[in-house]
């Protein structure tokens, strides 16, 4: 989801002949307190979480629509 996310951002960046712009990804909706109904998150899920977003993010494999733009 967040490959497809950023490829929407970057073509819609593209349309408006501005694909020399940057993209900086300031939040991700990592879980925390959660609904009322659901369970909070604890810090083992934050850990796993963030972990694995910067393992994805942090290659140089880049997006589909981004190939070798690692976000550092």
């Amino acid at each position: 989801m967040f490959d497809a996310m950023m490829d929407v951002i970057y073509s819609s960046i593209k349309a408006m002949g501005l694909a020399d712009v940057p993209i900086v990804e300031a939040e991700t909706g990592s879980p925390s307190l959660g609904d009322a109904v659901e369970p909070p998150s604890i810090p083992v899920d934050a850990i796993s979480y963030n972990e694995n977003l910067l393992g994805h993010v942090m290659p140089t494999k880049g997006l589909l629509l981004m190939p070798n733009s690692g976000f550092a």
